[in-house]
């Protein structure tokens, strides 16, 4: 089936290119085209794979069901789709059938795509068409006259070289903090805790540039256990500098290896010489993943009961508002959740308000964090059922301000 698409890259125009002279050229001759633009960016990372969205991409347009339809991927992965007048019918089936596809995913039906009848709504959806030429030529202009150059996936290979300059490579200058604080409405902030953990970003452009280190799921799980034991090291010295507690990010397997057992004979060391009592108090908190947790539950409840025992916290980080009031309440049995915020579910969290706050209320609303809070939206919606401690850049402003 002919596609209408011509290759992308430094040798053709952009997707973004293409859908612009495609749409300038149809202005004058509209005849009861419609059109989707999917935003496959909006998913989450683990639904964004490149496999996946060109299923999608042919799923819709095997939908469609017609070679004269016009499709344009993008390049932050989302799907732009002109349909004929024949074919404009079957569109909600298409947009159907691609949701379908990632019916694990949060997002809400008005995030993941918008649909456009030309006839009427064709000077909208050119507005739009320049905003994403307009992304696309900054993207290029940072990057240079070709735009960034496109990151080699990670690979076994790739993952021996980055192994190997983990263990020589001085990481404390890519070691980051962030602090979770307390937020009740005309009161400044109050810093709880500190996150301290390795910029991926960072470390990807010291070692290796040129290398995606989040492409492959599996190949970078292993790498955060080369980073973990990496932390624990530089721990001891990190925590002695502050006074607030810290947290990490940490694998299960590593809470049960011999290097944290190490780490923690070390910990308590260094807490028994300690002078200061609000230091020696402190404690920290271990920061799960809950797909580590639910890969093996038996081991995460050894872990638990195990840093329990050693007077460490846990956490379960990386839930959303929507899936906390889902979770069984054994995987509830912790110090701490930490949601994710995304804008996109605040229709979804308005709609489900009652029971997002009646779970945050029955597990301690000092006790969930909503993080990756970037605006004033996110603290506002997150206070609306009842949340009170926050992480994100805004919360980072707010913290700046402060006198």
């Amino acid at each position: 089936m002919n596609r209408h698409i011509k290759p992308t890259g430094p040798q053709g125009p952009s997707g973004e290119e293409q859908l612009y002279e495609h749409t300038r050229r149809i202005a004058k001759r509209i005849d009861g085209e419609g059109a989707v633009h999917f935003r496959f960016s909006s998913l989450l990372t683990i639904h964004r794979r490149p496999e996946n969205l060109a299923i999608a991409a042919e799923c819709c347009l095997d939908a469609l069901g017609s070679p004269e339809c016009h499709w344009f991927p993008l390049a932050n992965g989302d799907l732009v789709v002109i349909a004929t007048r024949e074919t404009t019918g079957a569109l909600e089936t298409a947009i159907t059938q691609v949701r379908n596809l990632f019916t694990e995913d949060p997002i809400g039906p008005e995030a993941f795509s918008r649909t456009f009848m030309l006839d009427h709504e064709f000077a909208e959806f050119f507005d739009i068409v320049g905003s994403l030429l307009r992304e696309d030529t900054a993207r290029k202009a940072e990057g240079g006259p070709g735009g960034a150059p496109a990151l080699e996936p990670l690979t076994p290979a790739r993952l021996g070289q980055v192994e190997g300059a983990v263990a020589n490579f001085d990481l404390s200058d890519v070691v980051r903090r962030q602090a979770v604080c307390a937020l009740t409405p005309g009161a400044p902030p109050r810093p709880v805790f500190n996150e301290t953990y390795f910029s991926i970003d960072e470390l990807r452009r010291r070692l290796l540039p040129d290398v995606d280190l989040l492409a492959n799921r599996w190949l970078f799980q292993y790498l955060t256990c080369i980073l973990d034991e990496r932390l624990l090291k530089l721990l001891g010295e990190l925590e002695s500098k502050v006074r607030l507690p810290t947290s990490i990010n940490i694998n299960i397997s590593t809470l049960t290896s011999r290097a944290f057992l190490d780490f923690d004979r070390r910990r308590a060391r260094a807490m028994a010489r300690e002078k200061d009592e609000a230091k020696r108090a402190k404690r920290l908190i271990l920061e799960l993943q809950p797909f580590d947790v639910i890969a093996d539950m038996p081991a995460f409840n050894f872990a638990r009961n195990f840093a329990r025992a050693r007077n460490y916290m846990i956490c379960l980080d990386g839930l959303s508002c929507l899936n906390l009031p889902l979770l069984p309440r054994d995987l509830l049995n912790v110090d701490l959740a930490k949601l994710h915020w995304r804008a996109e579910e605040s229709d979804a969290i308005n709609q489900n308000r009652s029971a997002v706050a009646e779970t945050v209320e029955r597990f301690g609303a000092s006790r969930v964090i909503l993080a990756r809070c970037d605006d004033a939206q996110a603290i506002e919606l997150g206070q609306s059922v009842g949340i009170t401690l926050f992480q994100g850049r805004h919360v980072d402003k707010l913290l700046a301000r402060k006198p």
